[in-house]
């Protein structure tokens, strides 16, 4: 694969990534962490994407589980020098361990592997 088309493959699944963050900060701020019945429901057939996607979409951009532009920021980056990213699903993935070490940790290694 050249190094250009890489290059936008990085690129485009950033973008990805930067949208699906964008509808879970939405639904965090509609609903907060829980939310009142049949609104996470109605949200997620706004943005034309599964109630489950919606609500794991809303844990990404949790403030306790989830990552902050700045964590999301600063993987683009890594992802850029190694021209290669991770995907949203992988992101999705990630949350379930915990902010820190571990979590970093883990996101290098699939970034490596």
């Amino acid at each position: 694969m050249s190094n250009t088309k890489s290059k936008n493959q990085v690129e485009k699944t950033i973008q990805k990534i930067e949208a699906r963050y964008a509808i879970g900060k939405d639904v965090l701020k509609k609903c907060g962490p829980t939310s009142p019945h049949g609104l996470i429901s109605d949200l997620a057939e706004r943005y034309g994407i599964s109630r489950d996607t919606c609500q794991k979409l809303r844990a990404l951009a949790g403030l306790e589980s989830g990552y902050t532009k700045k964590e999301l920021q600063r993987w683009f980056r890594r992802f850029r020098s190694a021209g290669f990213a991770l995907t949203i699903t992988h992101f999705i993935k990630l949350i379930s361990v915990p902010r820190g070490n571990d979590r970093d940790r883990l996101t290098e290694l699939a970034i490596e592997n």
